[in-house]
């Protein structure tokens, strides 16, 4: 069975292409399909659909403009369980099935929830692409941390400053590779304490603060496809702000990894 990807005014960046292809493998050991499909990633909708439809002879169209790229997922995986229902189940293209409510469409909207949870869990290193993978996101993402180390900055070490600062810095910062120097000064994380090899001491850690499985960022933080830690400069001092585990993580790898430098000044 062969998928043709065909994309509509560039609807999809060539690294979303990349993770398409990988969650469309997951789907096909999950749910195979006997026959070649096509799916149409679409800028608009010039194609008559909501987010996605189906059409005979194994054509599907997604919607794919100005959505986040699981949103996307979501959509392609729901059309793909209706051209299981063709390929596998006996649904004929001359019948017709209930839109809301159905047990086509219930199947539909069960099976790709469960797709998108089972492939977040088992590819973790896409998750920045699922979710947007830009700045933005991210630190949206992080915004309780970073709203605690503008709190704690400011009540406990005397050193003023705002979410406002915080963000500025950080979007005006590059990533760049953590070194021992900094990481030996680095306040507010056990990571510096952590030897090459204490994976164990890296899990005790992760399940005390409620934290994502180590085991699960090893795969990550090896392929390069994480979030980097996001660390304030002030002064002389240096401050973690977000990514406490995935550094633990790198330090029980021996890797330096990379992280963002906000500098306060």
């Amino acid at each position: 069975m062969k998928v043709c990807f065909k994309n509509d005014n560039k609807s999809i960046t060539p690294v979303q292409i990349n993770v398409i292809k990988e969650f469309v493998k997951f789907i096909q050991t999950h749910l195979p399909l006997n026959k070649d499909i096509t799916v149409n990633f679409v800028s608009d909708r010039s194609v008559k659909m909501t987010t996605g439809v189906r059409y005979p002879n194994g054509k599907l169209f997604v919607l794919a403009g100005n959505r986040l790229l699981i949103d996307i997922l979501r959509t392609l995986s729901h059309e793909w369980v209706h051209e299981f229902q063709h390929q596998k189940m006996g649904l004929k293209d001359n019948q017709k099935i209930q839109d809301i409510g159905g047990p086509e469409e219930n199947m539909c909207n069960i099976l790709s929830g469960v797709f998108i949870k089972k492939f977040e869990k088992e590819f973790p290193k896409y998750s920045k692409f699922l979710y947007g993978g830009d700045k933005e996101s991210y630190f949206q993402d992080e915004m309780d941390e970073i709203e605690r180390a503008a709190q704690d900055l400011s009540r406990d070490d005397k050193f003023e400053t705002s979410v406002k600062d915080i963000l500025n810095v950080f979007n005006k910062a590059k990533e760049t590779k953590l070194d021992n120097k900094v990481w030996n000064k680095l306040e507010n994380t056990e990571s510096n304490e952590i030897k090459k090899g204490d994976m164990s001491k890296v899990v005790d850690l992760a399940k005390k603060y409620n934290k994502s499985s180590p085991l699960k960022l090893k795969d990550a933080l090896l392929s390069g496809e994480y979030r980097p830690p996001l660390i304030l400069k002030f002064g002389n001092r240096y401050h973690l702000v977000a990514g406490n585990t995935r550094l633990c993580t790198a330090a029980a790898l021996g890797l330096n990894p990379k992280v963002i430098i906000g500098n306060l000044v």
